[in-house]
């Protein structure tokens, strides 16, 4: 992914990680398999954002911004209180 947040021209892309954390308290039977858990996060997320310029996608694309985006996208199938949004190696958002 490139755009205000990343710079192409100087490695081609930029790396990120997502943590998604603190799963909110939710009744037994609406756990989630990893392996469900993961094609939604790449069927909301990484599909549309990997190798993507993110000024095209989200108005403002901060560190911040995005993760709030990423949070909105998984909000209706993911229980979640809060995300990390890895930009560096010291350096995260939470959203």
């Amino acid at each position: 992914m490139f755009g205000r947040l990343c710079r192409p021209d100087t490695s081609g892309s930029c790396n990120q990680r997502l943590q998604l954390q603190n799963f909110s308290c939710f009744p037994k039977e609406n756990f989630l398999d990893f392996a469900d858990l993961k094609k939604i996060v790449k069927a909301k997320v990484l599909d549309r954002l990997d190798h993507r310029n993110l000024d095209e996608i989200i108005e403002n694309p901060t560190a911040e911004n995005v993760a709030e985006w990423i949070k909105e996208q998984l909000r209706e199938e993911i229980p979640l209180k809060s995300i990390k949004l890895w930009v560096g190696k010291w350096k995260w958002v939470e959203g």
